[in-house]
């Protein structure tokens, strides 16, 4: 059981940093969101890997009670990868965009 944990973890981080990579290139025909909207998507983002990481340390330890919250966050996942892809890069500051990969490389 145990292994089966860490097999549906490692599973949900490898799809979680393809999201990532995917969500790195700018779909520049979308709609853009503007400062504030970059500057909302990083607080959501952040809020997202720090319940990911939560998660995954959970599953790492055996609790299994919160497998069901693994396709949530599979599906917030596809959602901030939208959303990422959604906003200019420009409307990014560099300390955001600092941010934005701190927080991804917790992913790691």
């Amino acid at each position: 059981m145990k292994n089966t944990l860490k097999i549906l973890g490692i599973i949900v981080l490898a799809a979680l940093v393809g999201f990532t990579v995917i969500g790195c290139k700018k779909d520049t025909s979308g709609a853009t969101t503007g400062k504030s909207g970059a500057t909302n998507f990083l607080a959501e983002y952040e809020t997202f890997i720090n319940e990911y990481v939560d998660v995954m340390k959970k599953l790492e330890a055996g609790d299994t009670s919160v497998l069901d919250k693994v396709g949530t966050l599979a599906e917030k996942a596809v959602e901030m990868e939208r959303r990422f892809k959604s906003i200019k890069e420009s409307d990014f500051t560099k300390a955001q965009l600092q941010k934005y990969n701190e927080l991804t490389a917790k992913l790691e």
